[in-house]
């Protein structure tokens, strides 16, 4: 996977909602060190559905909730949110390139949350197959099994 493309983050607007996503993808990059990880696509997707997994046998269904997806549901979410924020509304002024152009042109990941957004998918993918296997639902299990190979897709270097 490519480096992701140098930002201006004096380009937007000091109080622009903009700015304060970019500055929380900045937090999490300090606090995690996710630069170095982020890019290690299989390996995150792996520990995600490992994690998902001990979630579903520690917690299991308390409360008749699906632990699962709903921590998965507020994770991509929330992750999402910010992603596609900043690719509308800051990705031209942040590097000069529109979105999806700029991954069009192969310009790398604007964030480090474009980078693990999808991978965190896979390993949900991997963790429902598995799960959807356990209850022998075809359905469950085919849905499953063309996310799953449609995230890892996306991770194959280019």
């Amino acid at each position: 996977m490519r480096q992701a493309p140098i930002l201006n983050a004096a380009a937007l607007g000091e109080d622009s909602v903009s700015r304060k996503f970019l500055s929380l993808v900045e937090g999490f990059d300090e606090l995690t060190n996710a630069p170095d990880w982020a890019q290690s696509s299989r390996t995150i997707g792996i520990i995600s559905a490992v994690i998902l997994y001990l979630i579903h046998k520690i917690v299991g269904k308390k409360f008749n909730v699906n632990w699962c997806s709903f921590v998965h549901a507020v994770v991509v979410g929330k992750m999402s949110f910010v992603a596609v924020w900043l690719n509308v509304f800051g990705a031209e002024l942040l590097t000069g390139t529109t979105e999806p152009l700029g991954a069009v042109l192969c310009q790398g990941p604007l964030t480090t949350f474009h980078s693990i957004v999808p991978a965190v998918s896979m390993g949900f993918g991997i963790f429902d197959l598995a799960e959807g296997i356990g209850m022998a639902k075809l359905d469950f299990v085919s849905v499953q099994f063309v996310v799953t190979g449609i995230m890892d897709h996306r991770m194959i270097p280019t």
